[in-house]
């Protein structure tokens, strides 16, 4: 199993917080949970499959921990908050590390319900962590800064998660933004 693999979740807000799932292989409820968060769905079999893969007691707790995180961010995408916050708090009481998807996951199902100080803890967790998810926190971090209102920071954050990630389309549009708002 690799350890992340990072998406974005995109939710009705002029841009989403990203969100990092957790790869799970093969023919299962997991794996098939797994593949619900990466393509976004939010649909009642989404949840259904990842229900079921928690219901198996021969899971793996790796296994477990990531359908907790995968979980956690369909419920982000059909827009259950707190319900994915404590898909979150699952996974991580399972002890087995996911640190930094865990940061970004939570700084996102954060930033939607409007706790930005929680949120920008969670998104420095995350970056402190210097893993696989790093651009996602920055583009979170991003996010939050903006919606405190420290405009040069959310710039500057939102620079660093396009250095993180070259190219990544949805980081290059908030910035093109910035740069409208600027009369750049």
């Amino acid at each position: 199993m690799r350890p992340y693999v990072p998406i974005l979740a995109l939710i009705a807000m002029i841009s989403a917080p990203a969100a990092a799932q957790v790869t799970v292989f093969g023919e299962s409820h997991a794996a098939s949970c797994y593949q619900s968060a990466v393509s976004a769905r939010s649909d009642i079999y989404a949840l259904t499959d990842c229900e079921q893969a928690l219901d198996r007691r021969q899971l793996p707790r790796r296994d477990r921990a990531a359908t907790h995180i995968n979980m956690g961010i369909i419920l982000l995408h059909s827009g259950q908050y707190e319900d994915a916050l404590a898909s979150f708090d699952e996974a991580e009481a399972l002890n087995i590390g996911m640190r930094s998807a865990l940061a970004v996951n939570r700084s996102s199902a954060l930033i939607r319900i409007g706790r930005f100080d929680d949120a920008l803890v969670q998104t420095g967790i995350a970056i402190d962590a210097d893993e696989a998810n790093i651009a996602d926190a920055w583009f979170n971090r991003s996010m939050v800064l903006e919606r405190l209102g420290d405009l040069p920071g959310a710039y500057r954050a939102l620079s660093r998660a396009l250095e993180e990630r070259p190219g990544w389309p949805l980081a290059q549009r908030e910035m093109d933004r910035f740069s409208a708002q600027d009369g750049s």
